[in-house]
């Protein structure tokens, strides 16, 4: 139903308009009856009339600076002119200000009606092409989130440059801001948008996605002062829990095109990336790309580190919830777990062929994932007992350096000849032989992962301190060794671990 009000300093006029006309019949709701131009400007301001009747000629507030105003501030409001014959001319010129229709005093039932009739249509017609505008705009969004987010699915699962994935819908002129909320953890999410809803409210589109401790929204484009003080009032949010103070970052693209050109390539880099919702609900999308990727890498750890081996065995299974790509992945993982074994021993106590038969058999990810990570293990604990892959004294020689890294003066001499009681040329050119590296790049690199596990559960911990803990006395030598073995030193180290900043920035 349609709302109506009706403004004349003349008491008779109102009175008689608004009895004359049977309202509900015509589907209008008559909401307000006014006595001067300053009344019905309020009215239209807190109630939104779909029509007003108004006399041209009123105190304070004429019906010309009544149009203006509210035409001023937004109001929709269609106008309906009452008029004497010595207004007409005045009439006329409002009629410049798009005002609808008019009514000469005195006005018959009639004569009312039809005015009415006309405006009420034109009314009808502009709220239905609103609508129209409003769900064409509304599919439209959903169609650009949908194609944004399927290109975001197609990145992360092929090998194909990010140029080819771009739709040409990306490429319509239409602009648009990118900002990271930097530091902000995932199980916080869901409170972060409900303290920043009031925030971001104002912004009819806003894509929001999630990679490793950094929020990504997209919104229609802003101007440099509003974006630098969105940006500022988003990084002043807290909620429950935080431990470290949130940090924006903004940028412009001029169409959505440009915007994924810069943003695929970065999120290629995680192993998943979260589409979130406004309620802070956040579906997974796995890189399987990367994952397919780190499989070498994988079985580089099983000589190394069988624990650790284990754990990223059943973290990379569980990644998956497509059983068919659960079931290709394990394929190719037995398949290079076979040539990975086959280098040192071309004769293998086991039939890769059975495994791979009672694979095809299964159908659920939880059963291939269970299936694939109990078999690998079988296999890999059978090759290391029949293989013997180190002699005991090499075996002692890396026992020792473990439990001893913490002493500066450990050396592979003074382990040959304390402990060993053996030549240390010989030891030293057996342990390459058995493990692949030299004993000062083994020693090395299990000080170092020593200290980028302390660095990781202890960020607060002295530099020196850790230094001592993994036998180096010298800080300043420690962070040098650091950062060549990782690429950072140890406080971007730490910086890393909260956020991964650097990688925006890259």
């Amino acid at each position: 139903m349609l709302t109506l009000i009706i403004a004349d300093d003349e008491k008779i006029i109102r009175d008689s308009i608004s009895s004359l006309v049977d309202w509900e019949s015509l589907g209008i709701q008559l909401i307000g009856v006014c006595q001067d131009g300053f009344e019905a400007y309020n009215m239209i301001l807190d109630e939104n009339p779909d029509i007003a009747i108004t006399d041209i000629m009123m105190p304070g507030l004429n019906g010309i600076e009544l149009v203006k105003q509210s035409r001023a501030m937004g109001a929709e409001t269609e106008f309906i002119f009452l008029s004497g014959y010595q207004e007409f001319e005045f009439a006329k010129q409002a009629m410049k200000l798009e005002v609808r229709d008019y009514l000469l005093k005195p006005c018959s039932e009639n004569e009312i009606l039809s005015v009415l009739s006309r405006v009420k249509a034109l009314v009808l017609e502009r709220k239905a092409m609103t609508l129209i505008n409003t769900e064409n705009e509304s599919l439209r969004t959903s169609m650009l989130s949908l194609a944004v987010k399927q290109t975001i699915i197609e990145c992360l699962a092929s090998q194909s440059d990010e140029s080819m994935l771009l739709s040409d819908m990306f490429g319509k002129e239409e602009a648009y801001t990118l900002i990271h909320v930097h530091y902000l953890e995932k199980k916080y999410i869901p409170e972060f948008l409900k303290k920043a809803d009031h925030l971001l409210l104002d912004h009819a589109k806003v894509f929001m996605y999630y990679v490793r401790n950094t929020l990504i929204l997209i919104l229609p484009v802003l101007t440099e002062d509003s974006c630098t003080l969105l940006c500022h009032h988003l990084g002043m949010v807290t909620y429950t829990g935080q431990a470290v103070a949130l940090s924006c970052t903004h940028q412009t693209f001029f169409t959505m095109k440009s915007l994924l050109a810069f943003l695929l390539p970065r999120i290629r880099r995680f192993d998943k990336i979260y589409i979130v919702e406004e309620n802070g609900n956040a579906e997974e999308i796995c890189n399987y790309t990367l994952l397919f990727g780190s499989m070498e890498h994988l079985l580089t750890t099983l000589n190394k580190d069988f624990a650790a081996f284990q754990k990223e065995l059943l973290r990379s299974l569980r990644e998956f919830k497509d059983p068919e790509l659960a079931r290709i992945y394990s394929f190719r993982l037995f398949h290079s777990l076979q040539v990975f074994l086959s280098k040192s021993s071309p004769s293998l106590p086991f039939s890769f062929s059975a495994y791979l038969q009672s694979l095809l058999k299964l159908q659920s990810v939880e059963e291939i994932t269970q299936f694939t990570s109990d078999a690998i293990i079988t296999i890999c604990l059978s090759y290391t007992t029949a293989e013997n892959t180190y002699r005991s004294f090499i075996q002692r020689t890396i026992d020792i350096a473990t439990e001893h890294m913490s002493d500066p003066n450990l050396s592979l001499k003074l382990i040959a000849e304390d402990y060993l009681f053996m030549n240390v040329d010989y030891v030293s050119r057996e342990f390459c032989k058995d493990t692949g590296e030299k004993f000062s790049s083994f020693l090395t690199r299990i000080r170092m992962e020593k200290a980028k596990e302390i660095l990781a559960t202890s960020s607060q911990e002295k530099i020196y301190a850790i230094s001592e803990q993994v036998g180096c006395c010298n800080p300043q030598y420690f962070s040098q060794v650091f950062k060549k073995y990782t690429g950072l030193s140890p406080s971007t180290y730490i910086e890393s671990l909260k956020g991964d900043l650097q990688l925006w920035n890259a």
